[in-house]
């Protein structure tokens, strides 16, 4: 906040700038498929120098975009300065919590009942419980239960568990007539967008905390 001095011509407004701390140190918390040497090599040169704001951005957009590249969601939701120059990243990425199997109607699209045992499906899928959430494996999923040429259209779609960063996946199966055959999936054959834009964050900003310790509060946009 500025200081208000006043003189013999007004008001001034004195404004105290304080350096930020020597940079020793990183704790980053929950990127579980970020790879460390990544982390050391945005690092590797900074040891015992300033902190630089604008490199710790650029640090955070390239964590990002190594998510976004491998089709992860995942990104830096939150960073602060410690005392001692240590500097605390938190990252936070989307885990699949549950698969569930809906069977649709051909013709009315709502939920019936399959032919197909939902176990025949799960055990050909490669995504599980527990793993971060893919795209691109997701998507390779699809296309292989309608290899199996028993399903006409399949449809995976993303939704959040709660305030947690967990997501259930919900798989759509329209099963095509007995005697058909059909070379590939349906028109909406896919991964749908789904309601993913704000589980982890709604918008970018960056907010710093004066007192012992000074922190600094990423959110984004998902887009899918």
């Amino acid at each position: 906040m500025p200081v208000a001095v006043d003189t013999r011509d007004g008001i001034r407004l004195v404004f105290e700038v304080e350096p930020n701390q020597d940079f020793h140190g990183l704790v980053c918390e929950g990127a579980n498929m970020l790879p460390s040497k990544f982390l050391d090599d945005s690092f590797r040169d900074r040891h015992g120098k300033i902190i630089n704001i604008r490199h710790l951005d650029q640090v955070i957009k390239s964590i990002n975009g190594w998510y976004q590249e491998r089709g992860l969601t995942g990104m830096v939701s939150y960073a602060e300065i410690l005392s001692g120059g240590i500097l605390r990243l938190q990252v936070s990425e989307a885990e699949v919590n549950n698969i569930n199997i809906r069977f649709l109607d051909r013709r009315t699209g709502e939920p019936t009942i399959g032919k197909t045992k939902p176990e025949t499906i799960l055990q050909q899928l490669t995504t599980k419980k527990g793993q971060a959430y893919n795209r691109a494996q997701v998507k390779r999923d699809v296309e292989t239960i309608l290899t199996m040429g028993i399903m006409e259209d399949v449809t995976i779609i993303p939704q959040p568990v709660g305030d947690s960063n967990k997501v259930d996946l919900v798989m759509n199966l329209v099963e095509r007539k007995s005697g058909g055959f059909s070379a590939g999936g349906g028109i909406s054959s896919g991964i749908t967008n789904g309601p993913l834009s704000g589980l982890i964050g709604r918008s970018y900003t960056c907010l710093v905390k004066l007192g012992s310790s000074k922190s600094f509060f990423f959110t984004s946009h998902w887009s899918f």
